[in-house]
């Protein structure tokens, strides 16, 4: 799938790399497929960049980078939601807010 980005440019994106989120984030209606592009090689973010949208991209990380005791609990109807299948692996990221001072960050 080729995608345009307005950060990234155009970019090819294998199929499989494509994020399928069944319900959109809120307030972004019109994503609801994303990929997930290095931000650079020691870099403990990452952008979660729409394939619709080409100005939306997220940044996002992985929080037991920053906090080792991070944990989400699930119910079944989160899963069930997520269309997610027996035995499946789930990563939990999450999107930070990063405002005009980065010590500020969220």
């Amino acid at each position: 799938m080729r995608i345009q980005t307005s950060r990234f440019g155009e970019l090819e994106i294998e199929s499989d790399k494509i994020l399928f989120f069944p319900k959109p984030f809120l307030g972004l209606p019109d994503s609801q497929q994303y990929v997930l592009l290095e931000a650079g090689a020691d870099s403990p973010f990452k952008w979660l960049q729409s394939c619709e949208e080409p100005d939306i991209a997220l940044v996002v990380t992985d929080p037991e980078i920053f906090f080792a005791d991070y944990e989400v609990k699930l119910r079944m109807e989160d899963i069930s939601h997520l269309q997610v299948e027996e035995g499946e692996e789930l990563k939990v990221m999450v999107v930070l807010v990063v405002p005009s001072d980065p010590r500020k960050i969220t």
